[in-house]
């Protein structure tokens, strides 16, 4: 039987409070988007700020936002 007791990572990284667990949880904002989308690198994909993950690069919203806002703010 292996002894997986070596390879436990509690402790190793800092506990979350309650009040950030909840910012943490929190929607985002239609504000938080619109701040995010013209700030970010232009070929990097953005799947950590829009939900659904579709690979498409920030220079595509950031070229066509004026006829993806309303599905992106739909489906965050």
């Amino acid at each position: 039987m292996i002894n997986y007791s070596s390879f436990c990572l509690s402790n190793t990284f800092p506990e979350l409070k309650g009040d950030v667990c909840q910012i943490l949880g929190s929607p985002i904002g239609d504000e938080e988007i619109f701040t995010v989308i013209p700030s970010m690198e232009n070929f990097k994909a953005p799947h950590v700020y829009i939900v659904y993950i579709d690979g498409l690069q920030a220079i595509f919203y950031q070229s066509q936002w004026d006829t993806v806002e309303l599905t992106v703010l739909l489906n965050s």
